[in-house]
C-alpha cells in the first residue's frame, strides 16, 4: 500500500513531496505516476509554471512580475516528473509547456504565418495589375506603378518570411 494512496490531486503530492521528501518505494512511485497521468495537462503546467509569484489577483504567475512571497511548485513539480517519467517524456513536457524559448517560437511562427498570408496577397495583387495592365493600354503607367508597388510589397514580405524562419531556426536549434 502507498503511503500516497490518500493523495487525489498533483498540487497535494507536490506539497506532501515538499513537506516530505519524494518516497522511493515503488508503490509509492507507481501511485505518483498515476495521480500525475489523471490530471489534466493544463493544471501539470499550471504547477509546473508557478515559481512563487502571484498577479495583482493573487494567481500564480509564471512571469514572475509580482512577488508575495509565497514557495512556487515549479522545483518540486519537476523534481517529481523526472523521478517518474522517462527523461524523455519529462524534459518534453518542459520544452512544451515550461521553456521560454518555446513562447519566443510559438510567436515567431505567427509573425511567420502572418507575413506569408501578407506576400500571398501581395502576389495576388501583383498578378491581378499585371492582367489589368494588359487590357487597359491607356492607363499603362499607372498600372505600372502599381504593379511595382504591389511587386516591392511581395518582395518585403518574402524577406520577412526569411528572416522569421532563421529565428525560428535559431530558436529550435537552441533550445536543445
Amino acid at each position: 500500500m502507498s503511503k500516497y494512496e490518500s493523495i487525489k490531486t498533483a498540487k497535494d503530492l507536490i506539497i506532501e513531496v515538499d513537506q516530505n521528501g519524494l518516497s522511493t518505494e515503488q508503490d509509492d512511485r507507481n501511485r505518483a505516476a498515476d495521480i500525475f497521468g489523471n490530471t489534466s495537462v493544463g493544471e501539470l503546467a499550471a504547477l509546473a509554471n508557478d515559481i512563487g509569484r502571484e498577479n495583482d489577483k493573487g494567481e500564480p504567475d509564471p512571469n514572475g512580475s509580482w512577488s508575495k512571497g509565497r514557495k512556487g511548485t515549479q522545483s518540486t513539480f519537476y523534481f517529481i516528473a523526472f523521478n517518474i517519467w522517462h527523461w524523455e517524456q519529462a524534459t518534453s513536457f518542459f520544452n512544451q509547456h515550461t521553456n521560454p524559448a518555446t513562447k519566443n517560437a510559438r510567436e515567431t511562427e505567427k509573425k511567420l504565418a502572418e507575413e506569408t498570408k501578407r506576400a500571398n496577397q501581395a502576389e495576388k495583387d501583383a498578378e491581378f495589375h499585371r492582367s489589368e495592365s494588359k487590357g487597359h493600354r491607356d492607363s499603362w503607367q499607372e498600372q505600372w506603378a502599381l504593379r511595382m508597388d504591389a511587386e516591392n510589397e511581395l518582395k518585403a514580405a518574402q524577406n520577412e518570411i526569411i528572416a522569421l524562419k532563421a529565428k525560428l531556426y535559431d530558436m529550435i536549434a537552441t533550445a536543445d
